[in-house]
């Protein structure tokens, strides 16, 4: 490539960023903008070209360009990756006891940079700032100030290095937006200003490192005399929502510690799709707290039902007591979201009220590894409209599904609904038909598929397909 050409093409990659920042673009003119700077980056693979594309890489494939920019630096070993919520960065940089820098994104807001200079200190974090290597620059007035990270020589001096997919084995993967593309993930998060907090503050609230996001038995502190400490006084009923609740041990004898306390309506009105607690705090209005919902999974990966959680105010503490009622009862938990009691209202009396707002209301502050969201199987239509061989399914197997005006239809989940007669909720990947996702597409990448065909890999050619037809 001469000179000249790649004066062109620089030229180029300005006027398209130009316009796809100004937002000028109609929907097809944005897709065919960025499929020529797709191709520019397959073009330009030369040295000259890399800081040029960092800047288009940055906006088009914000994770992809963290990943490639924290491997040019000297602490890529200590980088634990490239997150849009700050709970899950959190707990990346809390999952290992050494000091270790993680990226946060905000489409809007642009790229900021957390670190912990060293183990289990309070985390700095750097301003928002529209460009990545701006925000780096922080990270390296840190490293000139104290010397908080060690070079990626260094650590391989003296260790094998910290790898990322360490890490991530330990965190579960960003939520994911079903409906339209497995790279969209919810980022409507609130700055936590952690600068200002001490690390006993942090220690007080919970910090991410107390959180159990590998189903661990949770650590059990010895108390001497246990059975002289001061046990509040319980009421025996509980109001909510107008309706009056038995308050209760749990049978788990270590409840009690935790002050969690088993919530039950009378028989006649028992709910057989929820399991509710209440965590008592002395001197908290528990009633204008958030509500938790969780979706609960049995060993082998089988819904059982949905858990409340009434009377915390910190999400990290809610984590870790759902996370302890699971395991007491030898469930897991899969997802769980939280909710303010007045969206909640009474929606919790019936299965598919709950899952609507569940799935359409409650915000999502954890899940397990390889989430699915779960769906009542009355509102599928279970039988597929285009015949094809499945691989064998098992119970973590999700149900691949077309929204089509107000139905929902099985695209792929033959064998795993004959995994059983008796469930009532399903893990699922749900697709919208539009114009660019029907059934004609469907059935055309069927016939390439080699049979018997995986979920996973027919969910992503779908999406590939509608991808090169919008662009």
């Amino acid at each position: 490539m001469n000179a000249l050409e790649k004066v062109r093409l620089i030229k180029e990659l300005h006027e398209l960023g130009h316009d796809l920042d100004h937002q000028s673009l109609s929907l097809y003119e944005v897709a065919r903008s960025k499929k020529r700077v797709h191709e520019i980056f397959q073009q330009c693979n030369e040295p000259i070209f890399k800081k040029q594309l960092l800047a288009f890489k940055t906006r088009i494939q914000p994770e992809i360009a963290a990943q490639e920019f924290a491997r040019e630096t000297h602490y890529y070993h200590s980088f634990r990756g490239f997150f849009f919520t700050e709970g899950l960065l959190n707990a990346a940089l809390y999952a290992h006891p050494v000091s270790g820098w993680a990226f946060l994104y905000d489409p809007k807001r642009g790229w900021q940079i957390w670190l912990i200079p060293a183990p289990q200190r309070t985390t700095l974090i750097s301003e928002w700032n529209l460009d990545i290597e701006q925000s780096f620059s922080w990270l390296l007035h840190q490293q000139q100030l104290s010397s908080c990270l060690k070079s990626d020589h260094e650590l391989q001096a003296t260790a094998p290095p910290l790898s990322l997919d360490m890490v991530e084995e330990k965190l579960p993967a960003p939520s994911i937006n079903t409906y339209i593309s497995k790279h969209e993930i919810w980022a409507n998060t609130q700055v936590l200003t952690v600068q200002q907090k001490s690390a006993t503050e942090l220690q007080t609230i919970g910090s991410p490192a107390q959180l159990n996001l590998n189903h661990s038995e949770p650590e059990k502190h010895q108390v001497e005399n246990e059975e002289n400490v001061a046990v509040p006084d319980i009421p025996a009923t509980l109001e909510f929502q107008d309706l009056l609740f038995q308050v209760s041990d749990f049978s788990f004898a270590e409840a009690r510690n935790h002050y969690l306390f088993e919530l039950s309506l009378d028989s006649e009105s028992s709910v057989q799709h929820l399991k509710m607690a209440w965590h008592y705090q002395e001197h908290i209005d528990w009633s204008s707290q958030p509500v938790y919902l969780a979706e609960q999974i049995d060993s082998m990966g089988r819904f059982s039902h949905y858990c409340m959680l009434l009377g915390i105010s910190e999400w990290q503490q809610a984590i870790q007591l759902m996370q302890f009622w699971g395991q007491q009862q030898n469930y897991r938990i899969a997802a769980i979201k939280t909710i303010s009691a007045v969206e909640l209202g009474t929606k919790f009396l019936q299965l598919d009220s709950l899952y609507q707002t569940y799935s359409e209301q409650a915000q999502l502050i954890w899940q397990q590894e390889d989430y699915f969201p779960f769906i009542p199987l009355h509102q599928i239509t279970t039988k597929k409209f285009i015949l094809f061989d499945e691989q064998p399914a098992n119970f973590n197997t999700p149900l691949l599904l077309l929204q089509e005006r107000q139905k929902l239809r099985v695209i792929h989940g033959e064998q795993r609904l004959k995994l059983s007669a008796t469930e009532q909720m399903y893990p699922c990947l749900i697709l919208k038909r539009d114009q660019q996702i029907n059934w004609q597409l469907i059935h055309q990448i069927l016939l390439d598929v080699k049979a018997p065909v995986a979920v996973a890999e027919l969910h992503a050619s779908i999406l590939d397909k509608a991808l090169e037809k919008l662009m």
